[in-house]
């Protein structure tokens, strides 16, 4: 196993013994101590991150020095081929490069947050070894002891990069499970928030339609209370003589209706076109053309034809005009206001319940997201917390 896969190795998931339960919180607990977890391992991570920069300045140092040595290095006295010296020379330009490279890319670690710089330090070290990898090879076949000295302080100082990182398996791990729990906290923070608002949007409702309600019985108790006033009363029986008089009046005109023979006065008149015409309009409608003819013609008609004289047709014409269809007393005009007002009421509450309605969904469907994010939260945080119980 190369020395790359082996640091990698140290990061990946360990198995977790399974503990007793010995503590029990509440959410709110539980995020208190996510909270000193985090608190601790960006300590720990300043730390790590500290000796880590510490041995790669380490390292920095020892590298700088064998590049001189490096540079320094005469395979011209050697007795190979000038073909092959060529080729080392070549190459061991190449990986001197390479060591410089390393070097100024692991400078730009320091700057970086610890996660980020440990997964760009991997990538750093793989990347001088898969492209030192040849020039290394070829140079090897002139220069050993140099080279040797080069390779003892890179696998130097990944040993000490394992040591450091070794002492924390599973710290990677509680980092992004912690990041992971506090993003969860907020959203289960934002989802309170809007659950409170909405909660207070649907009281605010619930107390529009407690006034409503209270509005209604008190329009229903004045409704009621003018049904047994006196003054009702009065216009009770005020409506009750006009419909007599109404009554009467109605009887009169069919009596008077009855007299006219209207078959007689049309075949009498059939070739008048006029008279048959207001003949017409009186047998369709007796009281509206006595109303509307004020000459009231049929008089004549009637006396010519049938010799009778309807000489009460003029005080039937003046009572109709007096007289209204309906009487509309105040009594009316306040109930008719209230039951208006009643209505009115009854719109405004269909759209409040509306209101609750639509709020509850939301209600409903935040209430599930929230459950699930807590079972996420508890799920999670047993690998962060394995002895404590979440209730």
């Amino acid at each position: 196993m190369s020395w790359l896969n082996s640091l990698k190795k140290i990061f990946k998931k360990e198995d977790k013994n399974s503990k007793n339960i010995n503590e029990v919180v509440t959410l709110e607990q539980l995020n208190l101590k996510i909270e000193d977890k985090i608190k601790e391992n960006s300590k720990k991570s300043n730390q790590l991150k500290n000796d880590i920069i510490n041995r790669i300045n380490q390292f920095n140092t020892e590298i700088k020095s064998q590049i001189e040595i490096l540079e320094n290095v005469d395979i011209s006295k050697r007795k190979e081929h000038d073909k092959i010296k060529l080729i080392v020379k070549e190459n061991l330009i190449i990986y001197i490069n390479h060591l410089k490279n390393l070097i100024n890319n692991l400078k730009n670690i320091e700057n970086l947050e610890f996660k980020e710089g440990m997964n760009k330090l991997f990538f750093i070290l793989n990347e001088f070894d898969r492209k030192s990898h040849n020039s290394f090879e070829k140079v090897t076949i002139l220069i050993g002891k140099e080279l040797k000295t080069v390779k003892e302080s890179l696998n130097n100082f990944m040993r000490n990069l394992d040591n450091v990182i070794r002492d924390s398996k599973t710290f990677f791990e509680e980092i992004e499970d912690c990041n992971k729990l506090n993003f969860m906290f907020l959203g289960l923070k934002q989802i309170k928030n809007y659950e409170e608002d909405l909660n207070k949007k649907i009281e605010v409702f619930n107390e529009e339609i407690k006034t409503k309600n209270k509005e209604k019985e008190l329009i229903k108790q004045k409704i009621e209370r003018i049904k047994n006033s006196e003054e009702f009363k009065r216009d009770l029986n005020e409506k009750y003589i006009h419909e007599e008089k109404i009554n009467e009046l109605e009887n009169e005109l069919r009596l008077i209706k009855q007299k006219i023979n209207f078959k007689l006065l049309v075949k009498y008149f059939h070739h008048d076109n006029k008279k048959s015409l207001i003949i017409s309009e009186y047998a369709n409608n007796f009281k509206s053309s006595i109303k509307d003819d004020e000459e009231l013609k049929i008089f004549e008609l009637v006396k010519e034809v049938q010799g009778i004289e309807l000489n009460s047709l003029h005080d039937l014409r003046n009572r109709i005009i007096d007289s209204k269809d309906q009487v509309i007393t105040q009594t009316d005009k306040d109930i008719a206001l209230l039951e208006t007002n009643l209505k009115e009421l009854d719109f405004n509450l269909l759209v409040i319940k509306s209101y609750i309605k639509s709020e509850t969904k939301k209600m409903d469907r935040i209430t599930i997201k929230k459950d699930k994010i807590i079972m996420e939260i508890k799920d999670l945080s047993k690998s962060l917390f394995p002895n404590i119980e979440v209730k």
